[in-house]
């Protein structure tokens, strides 16, 4: 899995300009010749999704995670953040988001674990990351997280969080999914979760918080069905998951671009990018 992406990262290494690279990725540009598989369900009996707040598990793969529910598969689901707002009424949202991300974790059976990092000022203590590595060290048999490239700038923090706590535990093939929450990515696996339409949709509309902000459920639907282009042509209504799967060595080379072009990466955050900074030198 390797070998393609290699190409890809060589041709945007030089001159790189994150956001270009990501709408060029959004394109049909390379769907010629891009020929993404059916994900192997048989492989992914014990899985961590890490998500960056309470509601981008359910928008990047609900619809998988139902699958793999309803299949017995072991699931936890890693909150990084603790999805304050900008004010200063902040402490009622982010307890709302907690029990709306429970809500979510109950429908699916699965574990959860909530890091609590700043959403604000993200200054990331080492004993969060420690809680990180702890999570890291079960036997899972795959990864989930959002994008190298998803447009929001917490959302490429919390990899390069992610990338920095997996660094020395992980093994260099172990698999680390990607999925897509606000920008579509360069898939290489998919699943159809058609049939399991509605259960992914309840499970976004658990996060009542960010519906009334705006409506996910409809724009992860629209995302869905666009990417059900990578099915074979009908025309019957479906729905489909896109995911990029790496080995985990490949996976935190796309983390390492954030190194060489912090302003971009973050956006000219500038918590987003002290942190950064705090984190390179740890």
């Amino acid at each position: 899995p390797s070998g393609p992406y290699k190409f890809l990262v060589k041709k945007i290494h030089n001159s790189m300009d994150m956001d270009l690279a990501s709408a060029i990725l959004s394109t049909d540009y390379y769907k010629a010749n891009l020929e993404p598989m059916p994900i192997n369900l048989k492989a992914l009996n014990k899985v961590v999704v890490f998500a960056p707040h309470q509601d981008d598990e359910a928008i990047g793969c609900g619809g998988l995670l139902s699958e793999l529910s309803e299949k017995g598969a072991e699931i936890s689901l890693v909150f990084l953040t603790d999805g304050r707002p900008v004010r200063k009424d902040w402490k009622e949202e982010v307890d709302i988001r907690s029990i709306e991300a429970k809500m979510v974790a109950n429908k699916l059976n699965a574990k959860i674990y909530e890091i609590g990092i700043d959403n604000v000022k993200f200054d990331v203590q080492q004993s969060k990351l420690k809680r990180i590595e702890e999570i890291l060290r079960e036997p899972f048999d795959a990864m989930f997280t959002v994008w190298a490239l998803d447009a929001p700038p917490k959302h490429r923090f919390c990899n390069a969080i992610l990338a920095y706590a997996s660094n020395k535990i992980l093994t260099k093939d172990f698999p680390v999914y990607s999925y897509q929450v606000h920008t579509p990515l360069l898939p290489n696996v998919y699943f159809d979760y058609t049939h399991l339409f509605e259960k992914k949709q309840e499970l976004i509309n658990e996060h009542q918080s960010q519906i009334a902000v705006q409506n996910y459920s409809h724009i992860s639907a629209g995302l869905d069905a666009w990417s059900s282009r990578y099915l074979p042509w009908s025309n019957e209504p479906r729905f489909v998951e896109c995911f990029t799967l790496l080995p985990h060595q490949e996976w935190q080379k796309w983390i390492a671009f954030y190194k060489r072009f912090p302003e971009q990466a973050f956006k000219g955050n500038p918590f987003l990018i002290k942190a950064y900074s705090s984190l390179a030198s740890k």
